[in-house]
C-alpha cells in the first residue's frame, strides 16, 4: 500500500510512527530537502527530524539516486524492507 502525505516532516513522522510499532514495514521516498528544482513549496521548513532522516538515507544508501532506485525496486518487488 502507497500513501502520500503534504509534507516531508509528516512522512518522517509516519514512518517513525510505523517503525516504532514494528508491525508495519515502510520506507520514505522524496527528493532531497533542498532541492527546489522539484517545484517543493518554498516555505516548506526543512526539520530536524527530516534532515536527521535524509542524512541517514544518504549513508545508508550512497546517494540520492540510489536511495530512489533500491527504495522503488522493494516497492515493485513487493519485498519487505528493513529499517
Amino acid at each position: 500500500m502507497q500513501f502520500a502525505v503534504r509534507s516531508r516532516a509528516a512522512a518522517v513522522k509516519y514512518y517513525e510512527i510505523f517503525k516504532e510499532m514494528g508491525t508495519i514495514s515502510a520506507e520514505v521516498i522524496m527528493s532531497a530537502p533542498d532541492d527546489r528544482s522539484t517545484g517543493d513549496d518554498p516555505i516548506e521548513e526543512i526539520t530536524e527530524p527530516v534532515a536527521r532522516f535524509w542524512k541517514t538515507m544518504m549513508a545508508k544508501y550512497g546517494g540520492e539516486e540510489e536511495y530512489n532506485r533500491q527504495v522503488t525496486e522493494g516497492f515493485k518487488k513487493g519485498r519487505n524492507l528493513s529499517f
